[in-house]
């Protein structure tokens, strides 16, 4: 069959090759990418950029309007977010009311509500004002602010619809996202696996959100070395390369003020070059002006919005060609999205447990407070989750609705990641009138026997005393624990006869306790 060059296929519409020639740096695709009677296949390449990525969504919202049908997606970071949720089938308007319902700040701190940790914690909350972990009684150093706990199981919330995909070319459309691989230096290619891992990996922002691991491989984001991947998409085997670029280039000395702004521009550096390299290869480009903005913007979210809009309606002629060409070449007009109605209860019949070998099933039971087979709310499992996670024993807990043995039916798999640090030091300090003052020495370990914590305390000061505990946490059965606590308490008021023309006697109180108990964990506001 004789080739049809699409360079030929364009200039076979009124117009097109004008507009294309203008339209991007280097409109250059293979002479032999289109055979006669073949679709056209249009790629839509999503840069990262952080917060900026809210203008994805008004230029997608330009091109699906000029009709332009999209067969692949793929991007970094936010890139790789935006590009997720649309190949899971969410609509833009859908996608923006997401990311703008959640506090980043509130996702990064990983926190969890108090009436979700063990008792145990809860008594002694308070006594420390800082701690530090340790491995093998070396100190250890955060190694990011946040391990992106909430952000994880934000992902996997709004993904439930393909929880039990696998291979993202059978997405709605097929997809990727691109990661670093931090211990070789090398760009990684997520195409298979579970898409919030993939969306979690190519978002992990130095510093901000730990390193996160998929198939024993160490990963962190992909902008560090492609944050453009135009070359990946055009091997997917896209036609016509649309890109959405919001590289702002590097920052000027007055934006420079915070921690964000200087790692942003450390990052920036390697970032430029290669987003450079990669503008040459693209097809059709659209840059908003979105410079005056920065990773963190997230409360500019409908202005950085509006400027994707306008940066896709300018080259809205172009994309009007190329949605020509596909019909032509016998792709069906796009066609409105449908919304994805999101569900809030499923029928789970069991629980399956992934990452953990310490860690038993019939202590993942214990959290889940409901029996089973049952009808859990997507609260009942988020609950389930923070009570796992406010343990401390895991730096990750999220979950996977997989096929159950019948139509609507799942298995609900916890994958956890295991938190190695077990040694921690912490210190407090208190002052009172009576007590006078004193300084507290903490140190606990964790499974020091099988789903234990062991405490011992040294306080120094005007009432020293020294106190041991260990508790085994056996979820919702019976835990058990044991308490050891000596010391010495030296009033700073005197008993005294105030009638009586003596001094006050001083009285000194040594104690000396030891017990041991029962305790069941009941989940209450508290």
């Amino acid at each position: 069959m004789r080739l049809l060059p699409f360079v030929l296929l364009l200039w076979l519409l009124p117009g097109t090759s004008a507009l294309l020639q203008g339209a991007s740096p280097q409109p250059s695709v293979p002479q032999d990418t289109l055979r006669q009677g073949d679709r056209l296949k249009v790629g839509l390449v999503l840069s990262g950029g952080g917060a900026k990525g809210f203008a994805h969504l008004g230029a997608i919202k330009v091109i699906e309007q000029a009709g332009v049908h999209i067969d692949y997606i793929g991007g970094t970071s936010i890139g790789a977010i935006v590009g997720g949720l649309y190949a899971t089938g969410w609509s833009t308007e859908q996608i923006d009311s997401l990311i703008q319902g959640f506090d980043i700040l509130e996702i990064v701190q990983d926190k969890t509500p108090r009436r979700y940790r063990l008792y145990y914690d809860k008594q002694r909350e308070g006594r420390v004002g800082f701690r530090l972990g340790m491995n093998r009684f070396k100190l250890q150093f955060p190694s990011a602010i946040s391990h992106g706990q909430n952000l994880i199981n934000k992902f996997a919330d709004w993904t439930i619809p393909v929880h039990q995909v696998d291979d993202f070319d059978s997405l709605s459309i097929p997809y990727f996202a691109k990661a670093t691989d931090l211990a070789h230096g090398t760009s990684v290619k997520l195409d298979r696996g579970y898409l919030p891992e993939a969306m979690r990996a190519s978002g992990t922002f130095p510093s901000l959100l730990t390193p996160f691991t998929i198939d024993s491989t160490l990963l962190v984001d992909g902008g560090v070395l492609d944050n453009y991947p135009v070359d990946q998409m055009r091997a997917m085997g896209a036609d016509i390369v649309i890109g959405i670029n919001i590289n702002s280039g590097l920052s000027s000395p007055e934006k420079l003020g915070s921690i964000v702004g200087i790692l942003d521009q450390l990052i920036g550096f390697q970032i430029v070059e290669n987003v450079e390299a990669q503008r040459g290869h693209v097809d059709l480009e659209i840059k908003p002006d979105i410079a005056q903005y920065n990773v963190m913007s997230f409360s500019d979210a409908d202005s950085i919005y509006q400027r994707g809009v306008i940066a896709a309606q300018q080259q809205m002629e172009a994309l009007q060609a190329i949605a020509r060409a596909q019909q032509t070449s016998g792709v069906s007009p796009a066609a409105p999205r449908p919304k994805i109605a999101p569900r809030n209860e499923f029928r789970i019949e069991d629980i399956r447990v992934s990452g953990t070998r310490d860690y038993p099933r019939e202590y993942f039971l214990g959290r889940l407070d409901k029996e089973l087979p049952g009808l859990f709310s997507l609260e009942d499992i988020h609950q389930a989750i923070s009570r796992l996670y406010a343990t401390g024993n895991f730096h990750n807990v999220y979950y996977r609705l997989q096929e159950g043995s019948q139509a609507d039916r799942y298995l609900l798999e916890f994958i956890v990641v295991e938190n190695p640090t077990r040694q921690y030091i912490g210190i407090g300090w208190a002052y009172d009138r009576l007590f006078g003052t004193n300084i507290l020495l903490n140190l606990r370990i964790n499974n020091i026997l099988p789903r234990s914590i062991f405490e011992a305390d040294v306080i120094l000061g005007k009432s020293p005393s020294l106190g041991l505990s260990l508790f085994r946490d056996n979820g919702k059965r019976p835990s058990l624990g044991i308490n050891f606590r000596m010391g010495q308490f030296t009033p700073q008021t005197f008993f005294t006869d105030f009638d009586a023309d003596t001094d006050p006697i001083p009285l000194t109180l040594r104690t000396d306790i030891s017990n041991g108990y029962v305790q069941a964990n009941g989940y209450i506001q508290a």
